[in-house]
């Protein structure tokens, strides 16, 4: 049965405030997903809706009443099903689980499926880019359409295609079997090129018919992530200030990569919250603290430890990279851990985002090891202490062991990286692996 609006927002909010604790987080944070800058949360009408989705699929048994009663609406094509054919107050049970379909299945067609998506009643795809009319029953003659319903109910854009060019008039009768006169050919050829410029430009990521959503046995994951996929590769406006703040370069793919590594499992969950922090800008630097704190001074706390005459502000470019007192550390401990090597010293883009060598499982593990690096910095300052490089050396080594443990991947990486620092922490691997 149908949950009341009320009772799920109330839900929803217990959840939330649960999930956020003391952080102040705004919805979006919490929905996105991790790579995208998000907690991951996924919102009670989008998991609902998702299952009504897979209950969708269990309407072609046509063993139930209201199997049968949302096969006959859709004219024999259950997946091409809309909510016109319902009425909300007499079946709200079936209009809901249609409706939650006709979310997914838009969706779909915005987002990655646009020439495997049925092109019958489908609002998302127009006969021009201004127009708001879309392919119905009224378009063919009462007597064609019954002759054709199949064939039309099953027709896609794919079907108006070789390559990437449209089909002859001739050769679509011929390869559908829909004998449309020419006006008609010609007016659908409209929809196949506004469909084209509305979404052919994004580049489909997942080329699958929408009949492969129904072919699994359970779950309604696959669904979900359709109807909350979102188009565009977009940098987060998270790590937008985060590049600003720490005067680097931040791509899609690096993006994912910084916003999704608080998400790693091996993580404890102290690191975990600081790595969310760092790329969300939510650490208590002393420039932002002051403000609301009376008396505490906005400058670096290594550089007030060290009585350093040239006081800067506590930024995250400053405390982990410009310090001289971190730059120091920094410096001698990633010339001992490259010792052996021809490599050089990481970049301030490597070292806050990510390694972009020729070596892949080097730029794995110092990626990994930059950001061990980050978090034992932070540590210190919070224990009002300096970085010891000695420590540092203790700490990372014990680090990377257990996550070469937990993960294979990693292990691999260690192992194969080349630092001759880390082939007895790898023989070590191997040998626990062997026994």
């Amino acid at each position: 049965m149908p949950v009341p609006d009320d009772k799920i927002n109330l839900f929803q909010q217990l959840i939330n405030e649960f999930v956020k604790g003391n952080l102040n987080l705004s919805q979006k944070t919490l929905y996105e997903k991790p790579e995208d800058g998000g907690l991951g949360l996924f919102e009670l009408n989008t998991f609902l809706n998702s299952q009504k989705c897979a209950w969708l699929k269990r309407a072609r048994g046509l063993n139930e009443l209201w199997k049968l009663r949302i096969y006959s609406k859709s004219m024999g094509n259950v997946l091409n099903v809309r909510t016109a054919d319902f009425d909300r107050d007499v079946e709200p049970v079936i209009f809901g689980i249609v409706n939650a379909y006709q979310v997914f299945f838009y969706k779909y067609t915005e987002t990655i499926g646009y020439k495997n998506s049925f092109m019958y009643r489908n609002e998302k795809l127009t006969f021009s880019i201004n127009s708001r009319e879309f392919l119905t029953r009224d378009f063919f003659s009462r007597i064609f359409f019954t002759e054709n319903r199949l064939k039309i109910l099953d027709l896609r854009v794919r079907d108006f295609l070789e390559g990437d060019k449209i089909k002859s008039h001739l050769r679509f009768t011929q390869t559908s079997g829909i004998p449309v006169n020419g006006l008609q050919y010609g007016r659908l050829c409209g929809m196949v090129k506004t469909g084209e410029k509305k979404f052919g430009s994004r580049k489909i990521l997942l080329d699958r018919n929408i009949e492969s959503f129904f072919n699994f046995e359970k779950g309604s994951r696959k669904f979900r992530r359709i109807i909350t996929r979102k188009w565009g590769d977009s940098i987060p406006h998270n790590l937008v200030k985060f590049s600003s703040n720490t005067e680097t370069i931040i791509n899609s793919k690096n993006g994912k990569f910084l916003n999704g590594i608080w998400n790693k499992p091996f993580f404890s969950g102290e690191m975990r919250t600081f790595f969310f922090k760092l790329h969300q800008n939510r650490l208590g630097y002393n420039y932002i603290v002051s403000k609301f704190i009376r008396g505490l001074s906005e400058n670096c706390t290594f550089c007030e430890i060290t009585f350093n005459p040239e006081h800067s502000r506590d930024t995250p470019l400053h405390i982990f990279w410009d310090c001289a007192t971190v730059s120091s550390v920094v410096d001698r401990y990633f010339i001992w851990l490259l010792t052996g090597t021809n490599e050089q010293n990481p970049s301030r883009q490597e070292f806050f985002v990510n390694f972009e060598r020729p070596n892949e499982f080097l730029n794995k593990t110092l990626s990994l090891t930059s950001k061990l690096v980050v978090f034992y910095i932070w540590q210190s300052k919070l224990r009002k202490s300096t970085p010891n490089p000695e420590l540092l050396k203790i700490f990372t080594l014990s680090e990377l062991r257990t996550y070469s443990i937990l993960n294979a991947e990693i292990g691999e990486a260690v192992r194969k990286s080349g630092l001759p620092r880390l082939r007895l922490l790898g023989a070590d691997l191997l040998n626990l692996e062997l026994q």
